[in-house]
This record gives structure tokens, C-alpha cells and sequence, in this order.
């Protein structure tokens, strides 16, 4: 059984889609111009809205949302400073707050219940959209969205980009 990180702690690549470890790449980006030393919850999203591939467009389509805009927003929003990190943290269970491992462990879980091999972005972003506790499920909810909804259309977007895919 593949674990999302290896003996190192470094964050086991082969477990990712190319667009979900471009969305974790961007996530780290998020995290270094906010300031932070650490990978955290929100960055995930804003990586995922930030390098969304077909299925998170397709959700952004459906739900009406800027992806872009929402992830620079976000971005303003979890700045832990106004000075940028020099360097990003590394996709390394010391630099993954406890939220961010539930995520990808979640998503992990996810993916093997769908009898699938590789973890992608909307794997992620739902565990996001499903956690009542995490911040970003808040504030999206304070800003009037709702998240069920939201969650509900990303699974309708999974499903339509299988289907197109398949038929492909």
C-alpha cells in the first residue's frame, strides 16, 4: 500500500496527477508569498483554484465562479505577512500543517474508494469543501457561499469529465 510520504517525509509524487502536482506546486507558491513556513489548508485551494484542470473549470463553470479571482482573494486574505518567504516550504511532512495531511490523506482514502490510482485536484478540493472545521470551508461560507452546493457541483463536474473523457 503506497503511503503519501516516503521514509524521508518527502511527499510521494507518484501518488499525484501532473495538473494536481502542478496545484500542489502553486499551493507552496501561495505559502511562500504569504509569508508562511508552513503548507496550510487554504494554500491547497488556491493552488487548486490557481492551476485548475479540466474538472475544476468545469466545476468553476458550473458554479459560477472566477477560479482565478476566488484564489487571489484568497490569497490576500492568508497572508501570515506582508514579506515574502525566500524560499517555499518543500513538499515534506515536517512543512505540512496537520490539516493539509488530512487533506491528502482524505484524498488518498478517496481515490482508493474509486478504485482509481492517482490523486487529482478535485480529490483534494473536496475533502476541502467536506470539512465543516477548516478555515477555508468557513470563510467561503461567511463570504455566502455554500459549500454543500459547491461540493455537490464538483462531484456533477468529476462525473461529466469521466464521462467525456471515457467517450473520448
Amino acid at each position: 500500500m503506497d503511503s503519501l510520504f516516503a521514509i524521508s517525509g518527502h511527499l510521494n509524487r507518484t501518488l499525484f496527477s501532473n495538473d494536481c502536482l502542478k496545484a500542489l506546486e502553486e499551493a507552496r507558491h501561495a505559502a511562500r508569498l504569504g509569508g508562511w513556513d508552513n503548507l496550510r489548508t487554504p494554500h491547497l485551494f488556491i493552488g487548486i483554484l490557481l492551476q485548475a484542470d479540466q474538472t475544476i473549470k468545469l466545476w468553476a463553470e458550473y458554479s459560477k465562479i472566477d477560479v482565478r479571482n476566488l484564489g487571489e482573494q484568497l490569497r490576500l486574505m492568508f497572508k501570515e505577512s506582508d514579506r515574502p518567504r525566500a524560499d517555499a516550504p518543500p513538499l515534506h511532512r515536517e512543512f505540512c500543517s496537520n490539516g493539509v495531511i488530512k487533506m491528502l490523506q482524505g484524498s488518498l482514502e478517496r481515490m482508493r474508494s474509486q478504485n482509481r490510482t492517482i490523486i487529482h485536484s478535485s480529490d483534494i478540493a473536496v475533502m476541502v469543501l467536506s470539512d465543516v472545521e477548516s478555515v477555508v470551508y468557513q470563510t467561503l461560507k461567511e463570504s455566502g457561499m455554500n459549500c454543500r452546493d459547491l461540493y455537490t457541483l464538483l462531484e456533477t463536474a468529476e462525473r461529466d469529465q469521466n464521462s467525456s473523457t471515457s467517450l473520448a
